[in-house]
């Protein structure tokens, strides 16, 4: 990990930060909260958009996959029904799977896991036909690929893309503190880029600010190495506060309850 401290001093006046006007702030601030109005009807139409979704590739899949044929007319809407209610309910048994397994179990699961789904959701249907695990394993790359395609379509010019692009913006454009005097501290979090990584960008000038803090002498670029584990909420908890205790990870198997625990679940948590 790296970080960025003040060169000679234990504190930088804060004279500028990432921002945006007033008018842009309130702009984004009416929209998140559109966004997060009415969840449960977001989320019934983000259901019936992705079964909807699935139907138009299975309908695909029944044109160029050999060997895979659904019956028309309703035929792909249930199988794409199906294929939700059995992705659901396995879930739970291909995660349990993969932690066992460790990294040979993801990649297992990553690449065969939704092909599976797919064959078991078509074994209770008799208008479905798959001739094998391979041409299962081909549907489920066409149906990757169309849902992929059909999001990047869907959300342009959605409140939540536009939500998205305008915090993005506000890293662009520095707005200056009304009180320069105002001491402090800095946390900057790039997470996940290794050290010799920040120093080419630095070099390069692909980090602007930072490169100016560094080029400038104000600030030092220091190597960092975190104690294990090397994930991060342990490590923004090192740096927040100087102990990692009780923060694993993300995600972690707790072999005395025999049960996957995430950080960010409170049901999972003791």
């Amino acid at each position: 990990m790296t970080s960025i401290t003040p060169a000679g001093s234990e504190g930088l006046p804060m004279a500028e930060r990432p921002g945006v006007d007033s008018r842009r702030a309130a702009l984004t601030s009416d929209l998140s909260k559109s966004v997060a109005t009415r969840p449960w009807r977001n989320q019934l139409r983000s259901l019936v958009v992705a079964l909807l979704v699935l139907t138009l590739a299975i309908n695909l899949c029944d044109w160029i996959v050999p060997g895979f044929h659904v019956e028309q007319p309703w035929g792909p809407f249930g199988f794409a029904v199906a294929i939700a209610v059995v992705g659901l309910l396995m879930q739970p048994l291909l995660v349990g799977g993969a932690v066992r397994l460790g990294w040979l179990g993801v990649l297992a699961v990553a690449f065969f896991g939704q092909a599976l789904i797919v064959l078991v959701a078509a074994v209770p249907l008799p208008w479905v036909t798959i001739d094998d695990f391979w041409t299962a394993f081909f549907v489920t790359i066409v149906v990757g690929l169309v849902g992929t395609v059909t999001t990047w379509f869907g959300s342009a010019g959605t409140s939540q893309a536009l939500v998205g692009r305008l915090v993005a913006s506000t890293r662009r454009h520095p707005v200056h503190l009304e009180d320069a005097d105002l001491t402090g501290v800095v946390f900057v979090q790039l997470d996940g880029v290794p050290f010799p990584v920040l120093q080419m960008a630095v070099t390069a000038g692909n980090v602007p600010t930072m490169s100016r803090w560094v080029r400038g002498g104000s600030h030092d670029l220091h190597e960092w190495t975190p104690k294990l584990p090397a994930t991060t909420p342990a490590s923004q908890m090192g740096i927040l506060h100087g102990v990692i205790d009780g923060i694993p990870a993300f995600r972690w198997y707790d072999r005395t309850d025999d049960k996957v625990l995430v950080a960010n679940r409170p049901a999972t948590r003791r």
